[in-house]
């Protein structure tokens, strides 16, 4: 009867340490995603600024002429 407790405990333990495993690669993703989503919208804003620096750069000097 102890052997068959002892088995199911080594049983119960090995599947929450597959489902931690399982759970830290999930977050790792998650996380990655997030990362290139936030440089995604980095970019997006530095592209948009450059924009509309260089658009007040070129119809500021055209009101100068």
């Amino acid at each position: 009867m102890k052997e068959q407790v002892k088995s199911t405990a080594k049983s119960i333990v090995k599947e929450a340490k597959e489902n931690v495993r399982g759970a830290i690669k999930t977050t790792d993703k998650d996380i990655a995603k997030t990362a290139l989503l936030a440089k995604g919208f980095r970019e997006a804003e530095r592209a948009e600024t450059e924009d509309l620096f260089i658009a007040l750069i070129y119809y500021g000097t055209s009101l100068l002429l």
